[in-house]
């Protein structure tokens, strides 16, 4: 591996290392189910579906559905059967839910400030643009490396 792609994994391998969710008494996945259930509340009122859930959080079925089963146990979420269409499950927080995702929202927030304090506002919008083409770029020959690997069998 050349000098500059193992600099390059070398940095991104250290910002996985940074588990900024240590900083929350949830796990990652559990925020990210809870937050996606709180931001859609506004346009979904009644919940938003396990299967809507699974598809933005890109995991496995069962593995959202684990993680649902211990957020109900611990009081943030409640899971409701669509009486129109019983293979749809709804997902909603309780208040206990929404008080903790805001506190999570607050933590990120802080830690966020924290770095961008560092940077000038000009520095951060473009870092935020570079991260964005980067994502892009890494996404997409991520799914032209695979579409080849799979055309060659």
């Amino acid at each position: 591996m050349d000098c500059e792609a193992n600099t390059f994994f070398g940095v991104m391998n250290a910002f996985r290392g940074l588990n900024v969710f240590s900083l929350l008494p949830l796990s990652r996945q559990e925020y990210m189910l809870m937050f996606l259930v709180f931001r859609h509340r506004k346009t979904n009122p009644e919940g938003c579906t396990v299967s809507t859930l699974t598809r933005l959080m890109r995991v496995p079925q069962p593995a959202v559905s684990r993680t649902l089963r211990g957020l109900e146990n611990n009081g943030y979420i409640r899971r409701e059967v669509c009486r129109e269409d019983r293979r749809n499950t709804y997902v909603t927080l309780t208040a206990a839910g929404e008080t903790e995702v805001q506190r999570a929202n607050q933590l990120l927030e802080e830690f966020h400030r924290g770095i961008q304090k560092r940077f000038t506002q000009e520095e951060s919008d473009q870092l935020m643009e570079l991260l964005r083409r980067l994502y892009m770029a890494a996404s997409e020959e991520l799914d032209e490396m695979k579409g080849e690997k799979q055309a060659n069998g």
